[in-house]
């Protein structure tokens, strides 16, 4: 398959009306301009909340070479199992009906970039491709945590190429039964690393995960609510917060500080995904025959959906930050960009929680005794 081909010819033209399909449908408008040759094609969807950005090519041979790097890798990073079109009656579909791997791959690239990214897309993918590279799979058994009085477990695994990013950092406490933590998606590109989510999976609620759960709100000590609760950004109190997201983000950051990455950044919302949802809507608003109220009561609801989604997602940082002498935000989102920046910024560490203190020098007291991962 010619990669270049398939995107100047296929994908670029099919994002125009909003739908590329790679077998089944993704919802991904945006328009492009190729700067050298000073062509723009230009997205026909219109909708109110519908985001178009426009995709800025300023070296296309830069950009193809680097297009075809990330496309080969990723092949290679993720199994058949990310491929498989459909499944019917436990049975794939034939062979003449297999999905082209080249398209999904650049489709879902495309679906993980910011507004920033959309108008530089060589750096975009090299960022991929480090974070491709990057060989980080790995078990972390910690020991025993007096205070969740467990024994806990770190392991890094490749995500779906459907999420945000290739890795997944994953949490488990285990004693009279298993409680994971919510799951940490990023990816590592020299010293910084990118967090694009923290999502909990649904477990059967058990005496253990009840119990665990009471443990966590160890997490207010240290936050005294009428000092230190505050608005930023309207991201509402620092308060708000769900004490095992703070905990599994304190553990994951904890592991990029011992492995030497510095710099942590959080993109606040990834336009297409939001595309994807919007349109989506609107497709099924059609089928139901919505009225216009219905309609734009149900995109309210989104609209609102998102915004908690997002504000929760950054509020955990906040949170995070507020527990720490040497870990630093330093610029929020629309400050720079549209991402959160923060850095440990090697000062002499202080922690005014302990059970963020404890499960933090576990992570570290582990990954330094264990063998590093390879980082590009």
């Amino acid at each position: 398959m010619n990669i270049l081909d398939l995107f100047y010819h296929h994908i670029i033209p099919e994002a125009q009306t909003g739908k590329v399909n790679c077998y089944f449908y993704y919802n991904m408008p945006f328009s492009t301009i190729l700067v050298e040759t000073n062509q723009q094609y230009v997205c026909q969807i219109q909708g109110e909340g519908i985001l178009v950005p426009t995709l800025v090519i300023s070296n296309q041979k830069e950009f193809g070479e680097l297009l075809i790097e990330y496309v080969d890798l990723a092949k290679s990073f993720y199994d058949d199992h990310n491929f498989v079109s459909q499944i019917l009656d436990g049975s794939f579909y034939d062979d003449e009906y297999k999905i082209c791997k080249e398209k999904v791959v650049i489709t879902l690239l495309l679906a993980n970039m910011t507004w920033e990214d959309f108008s530089d897309p060589c750096t975009y993918l090299r960022k991929r491709i480090a974070f491709l590279k990057n060989d980080l799979e790995s078990v972390y058994q910690l020991g025993e945590s007096t205070i969740l009085k467990s024994s806990l477990t770190v392991e890094i695994q490749k995500d779906s190429l459907n999420n945000e990013a290739p890795y997944q950092f994953i949490v488990t406490a285990r004693g009279d039964g298993e409680y994971e933590f919510p799951r940490v998606k990023f990816g590592i590109d020299g010293n910084e690393a990118y967090i694009y989510a923290i999502q909990r999976r649904k477990q059967e609620e058990t005496t253990y995960t009840k119990k665990i759960n009471r443990k966590l709100y160890k997490l207010g000590e240290g936050f005294d609510i009428t000092e230190d609760n505050e608005e930023v950004y309207g991201m509402g109190n620092w308060k708000d917060v769900t004490p095992s997201f703070v905990v599994s983000l304190n553990m994951m950051l904890t592991y990029l500080k011992t492995m030497g990455v510095s710099e942590i950044i959080a993109p606040s919302i990834l336009i297409e995904r939001w595309n994807a949802k919007r349109i989506a809507l609107d497709y099924q608003a059609m089928r139901h025959y919505w009225s216009e109220e219905e309609h734009l009561e149900a995109y309210q609801n989104q609209k609102q959906l998102q915004s908690n989604l997002t504000e929760k997602f950054i509020r955990t940082f906040f949170r995070l930050q507020h527990h720490y002498s040497n870990l630093d935000i330093y610029a929020y989102p629309m400050d720079l960009d549209s991402q959160l920046h923060l850095r440990w910024n090697g000062k002499k560490e202080s922690c005014n929680n302990a059970l963020l203190a404890e499960t933090s020098q576990l992570v570290q007291a582990s990954v330094q005794k264990g063998k590093h991962p390879h980082l590009s």
